[in-house]
């Protein structure tokens, strides 16, 4: 079977005046798998205090607005805390420890250029999208919410799927594990948001979907008008047909 080998070259912004530019061409993917983050970095030409300056710059560069950490379906934060996918064994894999040390880092980072209070976090625990997989999520969150915890972030967004999927109550873990702001998303009504913020169970409810087809939906929340139905097929397609169309 023929080996993996990185083949695109690593291209960041702008940082202190310079820009970023690093070269992966002819690494095998096995070999990297041996180093460690700073080490891939430092192999590829790049100054590694340039990638923790850049990781602060995303949240000056939103100026009052937040800087937010995804970590829910495919990205590569997110693969770093899955046993399924993570085969690493230097101090970024293995225990739960080590898999969400590189979030852990890059959070710490991000906060030290501009302030933890502008900085927010978005997680899914067991989320299996993209054949991901935690034979135990709720401990590999709860260990990665107790360790964030103390920083002071901004928020904890949190994606609310049925348990029978993700085998954990993502609500309630994300409220047992971390004393700080909660904003929960998905498929929530006008009506249920409402009961979530009233009961005090969340500070915030996030909607996406509902955007897509309805661009002035806080309006229509108002007015208590109808939603449009947004359309499946479109999404993460091209052409402005499912997003400028309605």
């Amino acid at each position: 079977m023929a080996e993996a080998v990185i083949v695109d070259a690593v291209r960041t912004p702008i940082a202190r005046g310079k820009p970023i530019v690093g070269d992966l061409n002819g690494f095998h993917a096995a070999e990297l798998l041996a180093l460690s983050i700073r080490e891939i970095v430092t192999r590829s030409g790049i100054d590694f205090k340039d990638i923790e300056y850049l990781a602060g710059g995303c949240v000056t560069q939103a100026g009052e607005q937040s800087s937010n950490v995804t970590r829910t379906a495919w990205l590569s934060m997110n693969e770093g805390y899955h046993p399924g996918a993570n085969q690493r064994t230097d101090q970024y894999g293995g225990s739960v420890e080590n898999r969400i040390r590189f979030v852990v880092e890059t959070l710490a980072a991000m906060c030290s250029v501009a302030g933890a209070d502008k900085v927010g976090i978005r997680i899914c625990p067991g989320n299996p999208f993209n054949d991901l997989s935690d034979a135990n999520p709720e401990e590999t969150f709860r260990v990665l919410l107790k360790a964030i915890d103390s920083m002071g972030l901004a928020y904890l967004h949190v994606i609310r799927m049925p348990k029978k999927v993700t085998g954990v109550d993502n609500l309630a873990l994300a409220k047992a594990n971390f004393s700080g702001p909660l904003i929960f998303n998905d498929s929530y009504t006008l009506e249920k948001a409402s009961q979530v913020l009233d009961s005090g169970d969340a500070n915030a409810i996030s909607f996406g979907r509902y955007y897509i087809a309805n661009p002035d939906l806080v309006e229509k929340f108002k007015a208590g008008t109808g939603l449009n139905d947004f359309d499946l097929k479109t999404l993460y397609t091209p052409g402005a047909k499912g997003y400028s169309d309605y």
